[in-house]
């Protein structure tokens, strides 16, 4: 089993600004998955920290060519 994270801070008022990053996150995130379409995806989890500038983690847990 193999671990891939995606890592992002430009938070502002609490919410990832549509257009902004988040969108940049989740065409970063797509853009993986399709280089790695034998990869079965076991787990995803997300986490979120920080207080002024919160800091948000997800992880893919995934195995290799089996897809």
């Amino acid at each position: 089993m193999k671990v891939k994270l995606f890592f992002a801070t430009e938070i502002h008022d609490g919410f990832v600004r549509p257009g902004g990053r988040a969108r940049k996150w989740e065409q970063q995130m797509n853009e993986w998955l399709s280089e790695n379409s034998q990869a079965r995806v076991l787990y995803v989890h997300q986490t979120v920290t920080g207080f002024l500038t919160k800091k948000w983690l997800i992880s893919v847990w995934y195995e290799e060519g089996a897809a």
